[in-house]
């Protein structure tokens, strides 16, 4: 977070402050933000509004991939791991280094594949990955927006 915080340019973000383990937990601390969460905005925002909010969306998200990344590793972390959010959480055992072995990391499962399906799901990954910054966790509730003017609401800034 403080790597992305120094080279954030106009990504509105929350500066980090520090961060601690107590066993399985991690504690992230940043500046407070004023604001309220997108997700109690959305569901009362106009199609104009949720299509101006999502062009903010893609211009920081733009914006935060630019910036080069510290690690040759794809994850985060002391040592560097991937978390698979797609349908639970999952993280890889180790450091991945390759293209391969992110691919590899995306087909595991805890239950035994068929070849033919295995076959199936490597036939749809990509071999370019592209090792960009990103938000691990980029939901309304983690979007604070505000109205700054009548019609106008604008993402404030970027928490967690």
């Amino acid at each position: 977070m403080r790597y992305v915080w120094t080279h954030r340019g106009n990504i509105f973000m929350a500066e980090p402050l520090g961060a601690i383990s107590i066993g399985d937990w991690n504690y992230m601390f940043m500046t407070y933000v004023e604001g309220e969460t997108l997700a109690r905005h959305w569901p009362l925002l106009s199609s104009k509004l949720k299509s101006s909010i999502l062009l903010q969306l893609g211009i920081i998200l733009h914006c935060l991939r630019q910036i080069p990344s510290p690690s040759m590793h794809f994850g985060s972390g002391n040592p560097p791991l991937c978390k698979d959010l797609r349908r639970h959480v999952r993280t890889s055992p180790g450091s991945i280094a390759t293209k391969e072995e992110f691919n590899k990391f995306l087909i595991s499962s805890d239950r035994e594949l068929n070849l033919t399906y295995q076959d199936l799901l490597k036939s749809g990954l990509r071999t370019n990955h592209q090792r960009v910054m990103t938000h691990s966790d980029l939901r309304p509730e983690n979007i604070i927006v505000s109205y700054t003017g009548p019609d106008i609401i604008s993402i404030t800034r970027l928490i967690d």
